[in-house]
This record gives C-alpha cells, sequence and structure tokens, in this order.
C-alpha cells in the first residue's frame, strides 16, 4: 500500500484525530528524539479531511501496526486515568504484540502494571525494558524512574541517572537527575559544579534555576546561589524560590525578598520550624521514659493502654486511632505526633500536642510548601521536620527512604545511646506485607519503604550492634 493511500486511510478513520501539531512518526532505532507525539484517541471529535495538508505534517512511511500500537498505548492511559487497571494491562500487551520494536508499547505496560503488581515485579519488568533497549534514554529513565518510585538508592540506579545527564542537557533529566541524587544524599559539591557547568551552555527555565540554586545553597556554594538568585529577582521571577524554605530565609537577609503578609509569615514559619528541631531533640533527651507507640495491630488484646499513657513521653504517627475500643491496648496519650504531608493523614487539632513533627527527607532543603502549616505560627504548638544528618544516614543504611517510625526509633537510638522494647509498642515493619493485617491507622503501607530491611535496622538497634 502506498504512503497516501496509508495516509488517507488514517485520516478517515473516525477513531483518530490530527491537528496541526499532534504526528505519528516510524519509530526507528533506539533514538528517543526521533519519536514524536503519539495519537490521541477522540472518537467524537471529527477527523481532518485535507489531505494536502496532512501530508505536509506526515513525511515519513508509518506501518499499520505501528499505528495500531500507538493507538493501544494511548486506549491503555486512557484506562488508567478511568482506574480500570486490568484494561490498562490488556490494552498495553496488544500494544507490544503489535509492535515489538515500540518502547513506548513496555513502558505501558510497565506503567499499567505499576498500579497493580508488587515492587519485585515492576522492577523486573522495568530492567527488563531496560535490557532490551540498553541504549535508549527513555528505557533507562523508565527503569530510573520506577526504581525512584520504589524507594530504591541503589549505587547501580545512581549511575543511569548520571548517565542520562551527561547525555541529555534537557531541563526534564536534569531536574530528574537532581532530585533523585538530593533524595539519595546531602547537597555535594562536586554535582553542584557540575550544574554551575552545566547552566554556562543551556538556559533554563527560572523554575529549574531556582531548584539548582537551592541545591548550590545546600551544598555549601553560598557565594554561587547568590549570583543566581539575583538572576531570578532581575526576572521577577524570585517567587519560584519560596518553596525551597532554607535558602529563601537565606536570600531574604541580603534581597528583602518576603515583601508580602504572607512571605513574611513564609520566614517567620521557617524560623519556628528551624527552632522546632531542637526542640525536639530536647525533648527526646531529657524524658525519662520515652514511649513510641506504631499502628501494627499486633498490641490488640494485650491491655497496654494504662502503662503506655504513665510514661513521660509518647510519640504517634499518622491516624493513629483514638476510639475507646482501642484505648485499652494503645493508651491515649499523645505528646508528639509525627504525620505526613499527604491529604490522607487526618485533620486534628495541633494544640492537643506539645509538638508536631512533618516527616520527609530534607524538606526545608528540598523544598516544601509551608503555606499548609502557616497556622503554627498563631498557636503555641512546637513543629518541626526530620534532622536532615540523622535522615540521610538511615538512609545510607536502607539505600532508600524510611519510615516515619524508624525515623523516630533512630532518632532516639542516637540521642539516648540505646532502644529499651518495652517502651514499643505497634511496631511490626513486614506485618503490612501479610495478608489480611491491617493497619489500625489506616495509612497506606508506602511502597518506597524496604520494611525487611527496616525490621533488620530495629533489631540491630534493639541489640546496640548498630
Amino acid at each position: 500500500m502506498s504512503f497516501k493511500r496509508k495516509l488517507r486511510k488514517l485520516i478517515n478513520d473516525p477513531a483518530l484525530f490530527f491537528s496541526d501539531s499532534k504526528m505519528v512518526k516510524k519509530i526507528a532505532g533506539d533514538d528517543v528524539k526521533e519519536i514524536s507525539k503519539v495519537i490521541q484517541v477522540a472518537p467524537k471529535t471529527k477527523p481532518k479531511t485535507n489531505l494536502d495538508k496532512a501530508s505536509t505534517n506526515f513525511k515519513l512511511t508509518v506501518e499499520d501496526t505501528s499505528i495500531r500500537s500507538m493507538k493501544m498505548i494511548e486506549l491503555s492511559k486512557n484506562s488508567l486515568d478511568e482506574g480500570d487497571i486490568k484494561s490498562a494491562i490488556t490494552f498495553a500487551d496488544r500494544a507490544v504484540a503489535l509492535d515489538k520494536f515500540n518502547i513506548f508499547a513496555y513502558i505501558a505496560c510497565c506503567r499499567a502494571r505499576e498500579k497493580e503488581e508488587g515492587q519485585p515485579l515492576v522492577m523486573e519488568y522495568a530492567k527488563f525494558i531496560y535490557e532490551l533497549f540498553p541504549n535508549n534514554n527513555l528505557s533507562k529513565l523508565n527503569y530510573a524512574r520506577c526504581a525512584k518510585a520504589h524507594g530504591i538508592y541503589a549505587e547501580s540506579i545512581k549511575s543511569i541517572y548520571m548517565d542520562l545527564f551527561d547525555s541529555d542537557a534537557s531541563e526534564e533529566i536534569l531536574t530528574e537527575y537532581i532530585q533523585y541524587m538530593w533524595e539519595c544524599k546531602e547537597a555535594e559539591k562536586s554535582i553542584a559544579i557540575l550544574l554551575i557547568d552545566r547552566m554556562q551552555s543551556h538556559d533554563y527555565s527560572d523554575k529549574t534555576k531556582a531548584l539548582i540554586g537551592a541545591y548550590l545553597f545546600d551544598a555549601g556554594l553560598k557565594k554561587e546561589s547568590l549570583k543566581l538568585a539575583r538572576i531570578l529577582i532581575d526576572n521577577k521571577s524570585a517567587r519560584y524560590v519560596k518553596k525551597y524554605s532554607a535558602y529563601y530565609y537565606y536570600l531574604n537577609s541580603y534581597y528583602a525578598i518576603a515583601k508580602t503578609e504572607s512571605d513574611k509569615k513564609n520566614i517567620l514559619m521557617y524560623e519556628k520550624i528551624d527552632k522546632g528541631e531542637d526542640e525536639l531533640l530536647d525533648r527526646i533527651k531529657l524524658a525519662n521514659r520515652v514511649v513510641i507507640v506504631g499502628n501494627s495491630p499486633r498490641e490488640i488484646g494485650k491491655y497496654k493502654g494504662a502503662d503506655i499513657d504513665s510514661s513521660d513521653l509518647v510519640i504517634r504517627f499518622n491516624n493513629f486511632p483514638e476510639t475507646e475500643e482501642i484505648r485499652k491496648d494503645y493508651g491515649s496519650k499523645c505528646d508528639i505526633w509525627v504525620r505526613s504531608i499527604g491529604s490522607w493523614v487526618d485533620v486534628r487539632d495541633e494544640r492537643n500536642f506539645k509538638h508536631v513533627v512533618i516527616s520527609g527527607t530534607n524538606l526545608l532543603s528540598r523544598g516544601f510548601n509551608l503555606n499548609h502549616f502557616l497556622h503554627f505560627n498563631e498557636i503555641d504548638t512546637e513543629i518541626s521536620v526530620f534532622n536532615p544528618q540523622y535522615h540521610y544516614e538511615l538512609i545510607q543504611l536502607l539505600e532508600g527512604p524510611p519510615s516515619a517510625g524508624l525515623m523516630l526509633l533512630y532518632i532516639v537510638y542516637r540521642l539516648k545511646g540505646r532502644l529499651i522494647e518495652s517502651d514499643i509498642f505497634g511496631f511490626g515493619f513486614v506485618d503490612q506485607l501479610e495478608e489480611g493485617v491491617v493497619n489500625i491507622g489506616k495509612s497506606p503501607a508506602g511502597v518506597r519503604h524496604h520494611w525487611q530491611a527496616e525490621l533488620d535496622v530495629y533489631q540491630s538497634m534493639l541489640k546496640g550492634s548498630l
């Protein structure tokens, strides 16, 4: 079939709609740059009929199987958006069957399976794609993204991100590279210097410059971070810096960029959180008995509630239950509430606690929206984030992000020099991996945490051998 006949058939298909900017190209070789935007499925939209105009856009020959494969990918994406995981997997598998050289089809399979299958299977599939297209940046990025989504901070993944950074100067890759490396370990001068060199030859958006500036600041290159901030201010883009609280606070002492009432509240909030970090550590150090209560169901029926409530300091997490039925086993006292940023965490009156900890890796430097917590400026309750030093130490032990529970256990261990098993309740770590075990706090188990590794670290702390 000639190219014009194929094109005519493609255009007159009522299930397809093409605008001037949406083209289909032949997927050739392993070069991602040769691949253009994919077909958009819009059955109710009247198809284009101007063959001459369309011929201008479609310069490369497209095989019918490749077209159908791309269409299956779009159907898979639509099913995924609608929450129909099984259909998404089916369509993605068909896309692969139609065109075994279509890397987008394999990645669609990976995306669909990520919603249904466990970490090992998804990572195995992502690795399979990576090995099938070893020189393709798209397969590398897919593998690295899957690893990041599952909290895998291995050296092999860092190497892939470095390869991507070296071979692709795009803003997307640079941003992914910084975010991943900054999650895994503290900001490093060697990486900061690479970023400075890259900026000299590429013009990135002000939003990305703000990210780079925050990284430079955290890596100790304050003079260079000030120069970059000056560019942002001159471009009237200082607003992009606000999410990087430590950097924003530092810049304000030089350039007075906090001008509105909201900006000034943001500065006050940073000061309160920064001060709160020491307050949290002091509370733990000074308490005679610190009890940490997790949300594992293993304490049900043990009637430990009164013992828990009799301690000096009680720490609880996220959606810990407060029902009368649960109190006999878990108690009700809570001095320190540790919570995630996610909207799935119940809204509670923070004035009922002495201290609130927002969990996450190096939040004040890496990026943290303080606007959701500005009300702490008006109440006496202390607030803080995790100590970055302790957090990164634990990340190195796990090669992944620690759960909030293990993080608090580690802080107590480091400050007290020991963990007392009789002061720890509701921690199983691997409980949620067993079928039928329900977290009493009704909180998601989190696919990014390495539960067996966390259990091993916890047992080492109990033995005092960490």
